[in-house]
């Protein structure tokens, strides 16, 4: 298997989420991707993904068109990602990227929504955001989570930047999984600031063979906004295994479309065994 480690060097001190540490000191850290190797403009396609990540899916007439480096806004040295957001399709970013497979994972990343960025649309408001998946699938989209096509932990902003968790698990209420707003320490809604950048940590651990014991944790810029329990995520024994890079309005109609052309940015993505890797 490729190695996990990239854009960085054993020599090379990372800045990641507030901390300085040197790679060969953190083998816990599977991913650490700063879109650094880049060049300024590069689309962000399936053969540019593969340096950073191991692809198994790239939704390519959306990260084509969709996706590119740039060095007008990052979170840390000097480039981000940028995903580009029509008003008149349902397009933005949607890939697959493979990490070892193991039972318990921590994901964090900042991201970071344009000054005029439009979070409702004609009719509805929502859109995705990346998150945790794998397991044998990615039980999204409408499906039903039968224990053996995986699962899905992907955030969603809602009216005005409103923040959700939005699961995809065996015991989901409803076919479009199910939602857990984001609630701050005094118990009030969380929501995105445009043109800030926010930190996103997920702590997800699979359930143990038919076990309904799986979890989640949640923390935003710092704060615990989400802590979950009793989850069964799978039946298969098989642990978590990829990122899903998933951003767009939607819903997959027009209702959700923005009403003119809007960005985020992406920067400084970790995975890791360890929570200290992500600043917790």
């Amino acid at each position: 298997m490729k190695s996990y480690i990239i854009a960085l060097t054993a020599i090379i001190p990372v800045c990641l989420v507030g901390w300085n540490a040197l790679v060969e000191e953190k083998p816990s850290i599977v991913v650490a991707v700063g879109f650094e190797q880049h060049k300024v403009g590069t689309v962000y396609n399936r053969s540019a993904q593969s340096k950073d990540w191991e692809v198994v899916w790239s939704k390519s007439n959306w990260m084509n068109n969709y996706a590119t480096i740039t060095d007008s806004q990052a979170h840390s040295q000097d480039k981000a990602l940028r995903i580009t957001y029509p008003p008149d399709a349902t397009a933005g970013g949607s890939a697959a990227w493979k990490l070892p497979a193991e039972k318990e994972y921590y994901l964090s990343y900042w991201v970071k929504f344009s000054e005029d960025f439009d979070f409702d649309g004609s009719k509805k408001s929502g859109g995705k955001l990346p998150g945790l998946a794998g397991a044998g699938g990615y039980c999204s989209g409408g499906q039903t989570c039968n224990g053996n096509n995986g699962f899905s932990a992907r955030y969603m902003w809602g009216k005005n930047g409103r923040v959700k968790l939005y699961l995809y698990h065996m015991n989901k209420p409803t076919k479009w999984g199910e939602n857990f707003w984001f609630k701050d320490s005094n118990g009030q809604d969380v929501y995105f600031q445009r043109g800030k950048w926010h930190n996103l940590v997920q702590r997800v651990k699979i359930n143990d063979g038919k076990k309904s014991n799986g979890e989640i944790d949640v923390w935003m810029d710092g704060e615990q906004v989400i802590s979950l329990k009793g989850l069964k995520f799978v039946t298969n024994n098989q642990g978590i295994d990829s990122l899903m890079f998933s951003t767009f309005h939607g819903g997959h109609s027009s209702d959700w479309w923005p009403d003119y052309e809007v960005y985020s940015y992406w920067d400084d993505f970790v995975v890791s065994t360890d929570a200290s890797d992500v600043g917790l």
